[in-house]
């Protein structure tokens, strides 16, 4: 499962607008996000390990697969979706979701 905000497309200075920065729009306004590109490699990595590899978000499948579109990864991704809140199962969340992974952005 991969995030992605403040995991694939980070919030910093959403204002400036710059050549590594990723145009969305967010509440009809123009915002310029800046990829992380240690786990946009980390997403290629993983699929050509083989795994199934789904991307959500709590601003909405559509955010997210334009994120996805955006930053050119949709033949890494198997699926979109909403962002879990919630979830039915016998197990707690780490037994099920496995580690979190999450690295650094160097400045």
């Amino acid at each position: 499962m991969i995030d992605i905000d403040d995991t694939l497309l980070l919030w910093d200075d959403i204002q400036k607008k710059t050549k590594d920065k990723v145009e969305m729009i967010y509440a009809g306004k123009k915002i310029y996000l800046t990829p992380h590109n240690g786990h946009i490699d980390l997403i290629k990595h993983w699929h050509e390990q083989g795994y199934c590899l789904y991307a959500w978000s709590n601003n909405g499948p559509k955010w997210a697969k334009n994120a996805i579109k955006k930053l050119k990864l949709k033949k890494y991704i198997y699926h979109v979706m909403n962002k879990s809140s919630k979830f039915l199962d016998d197990l707690e969340a780490d037994k099920i979701l496995g580690s979190r992974v999450y690295l650094a952005v160097k400045k």
